[in-house]
């Protein structure tokens, strides 16, 4: 039951260093898994081969545990700590510090393919799970004794693993993760495998001194592994914090905003980057052109939170009581919002935290609008959540979710959407009969009403909101250019490869 348990548990805290590591994509999971129950089922083959020759099999089962988590702690330590020496350590390092993650065009059996999908998990994990499977032959032959009750003590050792499997997968996934983070799961889950450790000086004398030595190891990395601030720099190419590296963590994710002179602060979500402060650019069009368009945007809803950007430029109608509901499924977000506001003094970040016209709600947004009923329908749905290429990501780009946000839509209502690909706005373009398209297809906006060009109504929708004083000069003059771009999508020929909710092609990379 406790091998189960650190088992599984180690498996989510390697999924979520692997994720941020990689830059998670959908086939990170896939590749994880594989590796994790490869090595496993090849160890469990070789291990079978030598449990039946063994004479103190306690000991040897016990010995291999030990094993185990000295590895499991150590190799995540070293990644850590040690300088980024040598052409393929520092190219991690390099990779963590992009704010882009592996682009379409280089996903293939490359160098860099290989090195994150199979060289860093390997050496993160593949020799302890190796190690498990080894051990479980030899687990058997303690157990074993009586050939008339082989059937059952098996089920007994398997129902123990498996309840102790299940233990370890709610309380490492729901509770320590988002109470302690991944280096506190690191530290309780390396002190709960001492057990084996502890066990094996007694149980096997004559091998005392390796227990003894495996122990002190295990307890060693467990006291100085390093802060979630240090480990979680060195994740996103950082050798050291500085006061500049701010971090969060809840059960859905790792958040971390950091200085980057590109852009100020970068805002990223699992190793991958989202958005930057201060506000500006995209995020900032994606909020305030869909407010300039609809004439009176009192209820509206944001799908994704990120910097914050998007919603706060969806409250420039100050001409309008507005009631804007976020959803954001990773709580930590938030978090790190307000310690960076803490300590730089963000104005308009400041603003948006304050503002109590911004109502947060930390659920998943497709699930949360699947079950509002009719007195919950929205002038203005918006959708500036993750990239396509992003695992999930399918769920919030495809035929049947857009079709639900048309569906929650008021009398006159809108829908808008980044448009990370073509077939993403293929697939906007199927649902909604009437489409803006602004700044070169990058915004889209869709209706089940006509829907007409006309910037000049826009502009004064804004003038009548005081949105240069909200905005502030340079952002309300780029969505005045930005309004001017807007076209009226013609309805044509569609591509028939659009994102459905059991064939996401983007989400897979599939080529158009």
């Amino acid at each position: 039951a406790v091998s189960g348990f650190c088992a599984i548990g180690m498996e989510i805290v390697w999924f979520r260093v692997i994720e941020v590591g990689v830059k998670s994509t959908a086939f990170t999971f896939g590749t994880i898994l594989a590796i994790y129950l490869g090595f496993m089922g090849i160890g469990s083959i070789v291990g079978a081969q030598f449990a039946s020759r063994s004479k103190t099999p306690l000991a040897s089962y016990l010995r291999l545990q030990a094993s185990i988590y000295v590895y499991a702690g150590l190799s995540v330590l070293l990644l850590v700590m040690l300088p980024p020496l040598g052409r393929t350590f520092d190219w991690f390092y390099r990779f963590w510090g992009h704010y882009d993650g592996l682009a379409a065009a280089t996903l293939d059996f490359s160098t860099t393919f290989y090195r994150l999908y199979f060289l860093f998990p390997v050496f993160v994990f593949a020799v302890p799970t190796f190690l498990m499977g080894f051990s479980f032959p030899y687990l058997n032959r303690c157990v074993q004794g009586d050939p008339g009750k082989a059937g059952w003590t098996v089920g007994a050792l398997q129902a123990c693993n498996i309840l102790g499997s299940v233990a370890g997968s709610f309380f490492v996934g729901v509770f320590l993760l988002s109470s302690v983070g991944t280096t506190g799961s690191f530290r309780a889950l390396l002190c709960t495998a001492s057990v084996f450790t502890v066990a094996g000086i007694f149980v096997a004398r004559e091998q005392r001194r390796f227990f003894l030595a495996a122990l002190t190891l295990t307890l060693s990395t467990a006291a100085f592994f390093p802060n979630s601030d240090t480990f979680w720099a060195r994740f996103h190419g950082r050798s050291f914090v500085d006061g500049k590296f701010f971090v969060a963590e809840s059960a859905t994710g790792v958040s971390v905003i950091l200085e980057d002179p590109r852009f100020g602060w970068r805002v990223s979500t699992n190793g991958l980057g989202m958005s930057w402060l201060p506000f500006g650019g995209v995020h900032t069009w994606l909020g305030a052109v869909p407010a300039a368009v609809h004439p009176a945007p009192e209820r509206v809803a944001i799908v994704g939170l990120g910097s914050g950007d998007t919603a706060w430029a969806v409250g420039v109608r100050g001409d309008v009581r507005q009631d804007i509901t976020v959803f954001e499924l990773n709580l930590a977000q938030v978090e790190v919002l307000r310690g960076v506001n803490a300590a730089e003094k963000l104005p308009d970040l400041a603003r948006f935290l304050s503002d109590d016209r911004f109502h947060l709600r930390e659920e998943d947004g497709r699930l949360a609008l699947a079950h509002t009923g009719p007195e919950g329908h929205f002038d203005v749905i918006e959708l500036d959540a993750i990239r396509s290429e992003s695992a999930f990501s399918g769920n919030l780009y495809s035929v049947e979710f857009f079709t639900l946000l048309r569906s929650r839509l008021r009398a006159g209502g809108i829908a808008t959407t980044w448009v990370p690909s073509k077939r993403v706005a293929a697939t906007f373009r199927q649902v909604f009969p009437h489409v803006l398209s602004f700044a070169d297809g990058q915004i889209l906006i869709g209706s089940d009403q006509p829907l007409a060009v006309d910037a000049l109504q826009w502009t004064q929708n804004l003038e009548r909101a005081n949105a240069r004083e909200y905005l502030g000069d340079v952002r309300y003059g780029q969505v005045l250019n930005i309004l001017t771009t807007g076209t009226l999508e013609v309805k044509g020929p569609l591509p028939q490869t659009v994102n459905r909710d059991l064939f996401p092609r983007d989400e897979f990379l599939v080529p158009l």
